[in-house]
């Protein structure tokens, strides 16, 4: 599932096609061209042979319920799960911040179309 966005990029949408099943082999959905699409699949039929991916895997660490419902289908039945929760908690006791009266914005984040840097920016901007 190496570099698996789980989203079309051309149609700049979340994909729920299978991964790696007919419907996503075909679909041309690939971040950075049509063409590179069959080197993905090329290498991602290394790992499942001679890389012994996922099956090899015997523990993973999963961050959020949502990661793990999506990731689930695809790891081994074996494979034991390991939750780590954000390390940041929402305390109802606390103020809440008022960031509507921010002058700086800051994002964090690789900056490709699905992690919403486009969003922030124009959020930012009418802020």
């Amino acid at each position: 599932m190496s570099e698996r966005g789980f989203f079309h990029y051309p149609q700049q949408r979340i994909c729920h096609r299978r991964a790696l099943g007919p419907a996503c082999i075909i679909a041309s959905c690939d971040a950075r061209s049509p063409w590179h699409k069959p080197w993905r699949l090329a290498r991602q039929a290394l790992l499942w042979t001679i890389g012994n991916m996922p099956r090899g895997l015997r523990d993973i660490i999963y961050i959020s319920r949502t990661q793990l419902a999506v990731m689930q289908p695809y790891l081994p039945p074996h494979a034991r799960l390991h939750y780590l929760p954000n390390p940041v908690a929402w305390d109802p006791e606390v103020e809440r911040v008022r960031a509507e009266d921010n002058e700086v914005f800051l994002f964090v984040g690789r900056l490709s179309p699905e992690k919403g840097a486009v969003d922030f920016a124009r959020a930012a901007r009418e802020g």
